[in-house]
């Protein structure tokens, strides 16, 4: 509560007021198209997880058939054809995703909210799901985090739905920050200094094709595989290093 007091005091404060008309204009039009780009993320990732965990309930593998192209069998004796025949070709894709959600991410945020797991002792045998967990701190504690809210929003929730829809929206907020932090990697380009317009255009645009993109809604928004974190403090980090920030970017890419 006092963060988002003191994020609102900015606006009245004496450094605010010492802005130009022309840069609080500027610094408002990028805060109001970060909570659109944010609220937009997130609602049109969540309709795909919906979508995709409704149409394909558990499916992590899926074959693509179709022809690819008609030749003509010829068939040769001394010379002579004796068969002809129409040779259908069929190309086959194979898409496999995976299970981890499920299998790891889930019981590791269980047993660190609930039984107070130490993610580094590994579990009890070894096919325990517990037995190798593999990333930083940051990994943990972001499930955690995004699960007070969840909790908070859904009062008397079973342990078990909790778990399942905090590693959803963990996965879909931070890919929601990606869309955000994308946004304003954009218009701090200096290239875009003294173009005010084109710069918040091109931003946006940009953060919405990326919000769009087929192997990032399935992989993070449906299948909720680990990436968007790391992928969030990585742009973090070099949205400070192009504003010359560089202990600031060196932090959150230590992250």
């Amino acid at each position: 509560m006092q963060r988002i007091q003191k994020i609102f005091s900015f606006f009245s404060s004496k450094r605010f007021k010492k802005l130009t008309r022309e840069k609080k204009i500027n610094l408002l039009i990028a805060v109001i198209i970060c909570i659109f780009l944010l609220t937009f993320s997130l609602a049109i990732k969540n309709f795909f997880s919906e979508w995709y965990w409704r149409e394909q309930a558990k499916v992590y593998a899926w074959e693509f058939n179709w022809p690819q192209y008609n030749t003509t069998v010829v068939t040769f004796d001394n010379g002579t054809v004796v068969t002809t025949g129409t040779l259908n070709i069929t190309r086959m894709w194979f898409i496999e995703a995976y299970n981890d959600a499920n299998h790891y991410y889930e019981p590791y945020l269980f047993s660190f909210r609930f039984q107070n797991w130490n993610p580094y002792s590994g579990g009890t045998y070894e096919n325990d799901p517990l037995h190798g967990y593999a990333y930083g701190p940051m990994f943990i504690y972001g499930l955690y985090l995004i699960s007070l809210f969840v909790s908070l929003f859904n009062p008397g929730i079973s342990r078990t739905e909790l778990v399942v829809k905090s590693v959803k929206w963990t996965h879909i907020t931070f890919d929601a920050f990606c869309v955000v932090a994308l946004y304003l990697i954009i218009i701090s380009l200096k290239a875009f200094k003294e173009r005010k317009i084109t710069k918040h255009s091109i931003g946006f645009l940009s953060a919405t094709f990326f919000l769009f993109v087929p192997i990032n809604l399935l992989y993070v928004d449906c299948i909720h595989l680990n990436t968007p974190q790391m992928a969030f403090f990585t742009i973090l980090s070099f949205l400070f290093s192009i504003k010359e920030k560089y202990r600031i970017s060196a932090f959150f890419l230590a992250i």
